[in-house]
């Protein structure tokens, strides 16, 4: 009996040891972990210090005036329209811009501001696939051209175009022979262009009201 108790003394004992034991190491573990990452948040604010300090004015002006750039992109928001033609048109407008002999770019623009002093505005209703548009198209530009180009009355007429192309490279295609206005493709391919047609009783194309 004595010997039972005396080893049961020992085993208890020798848990109790190997307990204190492991926690000292994890406690040992835990003080190593936390000293690296503070020498590693010296190592990285060292860096960062020093980069800063290698800065020139110039690029910490170049940096400024980015974030302010970012700034004003982020806070910048389209005017607010009212009037008939945003009623009629919508917000935004396209023009087509030649960026050389062989490729255009789509510009856009705000309604008011691209109709602002036109003193008559035409509604041109065509699209590539029909014939006699294609055929009528040059001959309204050089109407169009004229009408501009008139003393005393230049740049006083416009035309907005309202595509009946059936997919985007379409309408890309056919705006290249055109120099005047036009809807947004998914504006006139979609409710407002059939909005326009159905409110101005077009029976066929081309029609320019």
């Amino acid at each position: 009996m004595k010997l039972q108790i005396s080893l049961f003394v020992i085993f208890f004992f020798s848990l109790t040891i190997f307990s204190w034991a492991s926690e000292e190491v994890m406690v040992e573990d835990a003080i190593e972990a936390s000293e690296e990452i503070v020498d590693l948040d010296e190592t990285i604010l060292e860096e960062s210090v020093d980069a800063d300090q290698d800065k020139t004015p110039a690029d910490v002006a170049t940096e400024e005036k980015t974030e302010e750039s970012v700034s004003e992109a982020t806070t910048e928001e389209a005017p607010v329209q009212t009037g008939p033609f945003i009623d009629l048109l919508g917000p935004t407008l396209y023009s087509l811009e030649m960026v050389d002999e062989t490729h255009a770019a789509m510009k856009e623009h705000y309604t008011n501001d691209a109709l602002r002093g036109k003193k008559v505005v035409g509604l041109y209703f065509s699209a590539d696939w029909c014939g006699p548009c294609v055929q009528f198209t040059p001959d309204l530009v050089l109407f169009y051209n004229k009408m501009n180009e008139r003393k005393g009355k230049k740049d006083e007429f416009e035309i907005v175009w309202v595509s009946r192309c059936r997919d985007l490279d379409s309408y890309g295609q056919y705006f290249t022979h055109m120099n005047w206005l036009a809807l947004p493709p998914q504006e006139a391919m979609g409710q407002r262009g059939q909005m326009l047609f159905e409110k101005y009783k077009i029976k066929g194309i081309p029609s320019l009201i």
